[in-house]
C-alpha cells in the first residue's frame, strides 16, 4: 500500500454510531477495567475491528449519513500490531473490485494523483470501512439486546463470529 495513503489513514479517527458506542464499549471493551460481565476485548478499537470483520463477511453496511456518530482514538494511538491488522483490512477492501470502483481507486494511476485526489479516495475508503464496521456493530448489538446472557461465556464472541461465518 502506498505509504502516503497509509500515513493519511493513520491520522483518521473512525466513526461509530453514537447510539451503540457507550453500550458496546461498556459491555465488550474492558480496557482499564478489572472485571467484565460479558466476554470482551481490550481497547475499543479491537471491538471495532471485530465488528468490521462481521460486517464485511456479512456484506452488512450501515450508512453514516444523517446519523449521529462519535469517534475514538486515531490509528496512530493503536498498538502497532493492531495497525498492521487494520492495514490488512484496508488492503482487503481495495482488492475487491466493486469497492475499488465505488471509491475510485485505481492502482495504476495512484502515483499520479495529487494530494486532494488522494484525500478524497481516503475519505471514501474510510467511509466504506466505517460502514462495514457499523454493520457489524448493528448485528452484534441486536444479538446482545436479544439475549445478553448468551455473551456471558468467554467463548461467546468467537461463537457469534462462527455463526456469522457459517451463514
Amino acid at each position: 500500500m502506498n505509504s502516503e495513503i497509509w500515513n493519511r489513514i493513520k491520522q483518521k479517527k473512525f466513526r461509530v454510531l453514537a447510539s451503540y458506542k457507550e453500550d458496546m464499549k461498556d459491555n465488550f471493551a474492558n480496557f482499564g477495567k478489572r472485571s467484565q460481565k460479558y466476554s470482551s476485548f481490550g481497547p475499543f478499537y479491537e471491538l471495532y475491528m471485530y465488528c468490521f470483520t462481521i460486517g464485511f463477511h456479512s456484506n452488512k453496511r450501515v450508512s453514516l449519513k444523517s446519523i449521529k456518530t462519535d469517534t475514538f482514538n486515531s490509528v496512530f494511538e493503536w498498538r502497532n500490531d493492531h495497525q498492521i491488522i487494520l492495514k490488512n483490512f484496508v488492503t482487503i477492501l481495495i482488492c475487491k473490485e466493486d469497492i475499488r470502483n465505488e471509491i475510485g481507486f485505481d492502482f495504476f494511476s495512484l502515483e499520479k494523483l495529487n494530494i486532494n485526489e488522494i484525500n478524497k479516495i481516503i475519505d471514501r475508503l474510510t467511509n466504506v470501512f466505517e460502514e462495514f464496521a457499523n454493520g457489524g456493530f448493528e448485528m452484534l448489538y441486536n444479538a446482545y439486546k436479544k439475549n445478553p446472557e448468551a455473551f456471558y461465556d468467554f467463548r461467546s464472541l468467537f461463537s457469534f463470529f462462527n455463526s456469522i461465518v457459517k451463514n
